[in-house]
């Protein structure tokens, strides 16, 4: 036992079920004082009640007190005040609320526990949206995260193609400018060493002339073919950089791609594995208090006619043959009546006979896998 605050013996049943509810006795006490000290008639007093959360109960003592976590309670127990006694409580109440006319403690624990697992349905909802929700806020973040990673990555893709596009074309200025250079210098030579004066008056009549402008143009053509094969292999080489660098962000591109598919799938896993294990518990919730799943009563019959015994029976059994087994059977009791008569059929008639019953058994069965048997009763027959 425990010595309350009133020097009032808790028990430790009392203790457990404050423990259980978080409602510890003092506050029943307190909120059943109020509404006894606020109500001023029997019906105030069971409304005021049941707004709180109580139902009057007759159980062991007249009335008693169910709150909707199940728990039962001596009303006159929790009406503090030393003045009052049970039979005061009683007399309060029999009139407008008489013992017989109430709930017993069982069906009240009942319609607690109906309430109970009504709030536990909406708290289950309850966690179940913010799971739902969690997930979707969480896979939001990781998916913002990764179309952040993937334009950080196209934003230096179109840098380092800018940057290689600005060195390809500084490469090429720089090319040209070396072969301006080139053929300034060589003109300037040119320049300097053509023959003025009496020289150049004779290379002119001697024609000299002539052979150093063609000597000149042979040189030109060289150099510039020089010069074309190595803007080609500048050009060439550009070109071969930026399918390397084309190839370099294809391939981080499809990596962030493959990461984006695989992340769709993982959401689509998780959606579905939050959905299973929400169905899971619901499962695990409806049938906690059943050993099995509950049985159904259910007329399951296969769709058309009813089923027949006697067609069932002989329903192996060719007409046919029972005509033949019945000629066979009235042939045989002639022969017994006319005993000493002990003829042989010719072998020619008896495979006329099968002859015309394997006809007939075609002509009428053709397509049927029936197993055909002799009649009950007969010794002999013929049979397929």
């Amino acid at each position: 036992y425990k010595i309350d605050e009133n020097h009032e013996q808790a028990s430790l049943y009392e203790k457990t079920k404050g423990s259980q509810t978080g409602i510890s006795k003092e506050k029943h006490k307190s909120i059943v004082t109020d509404l006894w000290r606020t109500s001023d008639s029997p019906k105030a007093f069971v409304a005021a009640l049941e707004d709180h959360g109580y139902m009057l109960a007759q159980g062991k003592r007249p009335y008693v007190l169910v709150d909707t976590f199940g728990k039962m309670h001596a009303l006159p127990r929790l009406i503090d005040d030393k003045q009052i006694r049970t039979s005061d409580v009683e007399a309060f109440l029999k009139d407008d609320f008489p013992p017989h006319s109430l709930s017993t403690v069982d069906e009240a624990k009942a319609v607690a526990k109906e309430h109970e697992a009504s709030r536990e349905r909406i708290a289950q909802s309850e966690r179940l949206a913010h799971q739902i929700e969690t997930l979707k806020r969480e896979q939001l973040e990781r998916r913002a995260a990764l179309s952040a990673k993937i334009a950080e990555k196209l934003s230096v893709q179109r840098e380092r193609e800018n940057a290689l596009k600005s060195r390809h074309a500084d490469d090429l200025r720089s090319q040209r400018l070396t072969v301006a250079q080139q053929n300034f210098e060589i003109d300037f030579k040119r320049a300097a060493y053509v023959p003025k004066g009496l020289s150049g008056f004779l290379s002119r009549i001697m024609g000299m002339n002539i052979i150093r402008t063609r000597i000149h143009a042979y040189q030109d053509r060289k150099r510039e073919a020089t010069q074309d094969r190595a803007r080609r292999e500048i050009e060439d080489q550009h070109k071969v950089e930026a399918e390397h660098q084309k190839q370099e962000n294809a391939l981080e591109m499809l990596e962030l791609r493959r990461l984006e598919a695989e992340q769709i799938k993982s959401f689509a896993r998780e959606a579905r594995s939050v959905e299973m294990a929400q169905n899971r518990e619901k499962v695990a919730h409806h049938s906690r208090d059943y050993p099995h799943m509950p049985s159904v009563q259910l007329t399951l019959t296969p769709r058309g006619s009813l089923s027949s015994p006697e067609l069932a029976e002989r329903r192996f059994y060719s007409p046919v043959v029972k005509e033949a087994n019945a000629k066979v059977a009235a042939k045989q009791t002639g022969s017994a009546s006319s005993a000493g008569e002990h003829q042989e059929k010719p072998r020619s008639q008896l495979s006329d006979i099968f002859t015309d019953a394997a006809a007939d058994l075609v002509r009428h069965n053709s397509g049927d896998s029936d197993f055909i048997a002799p009649e009950h009763g007969k010794d002999t027959g013929h049979s397929r």
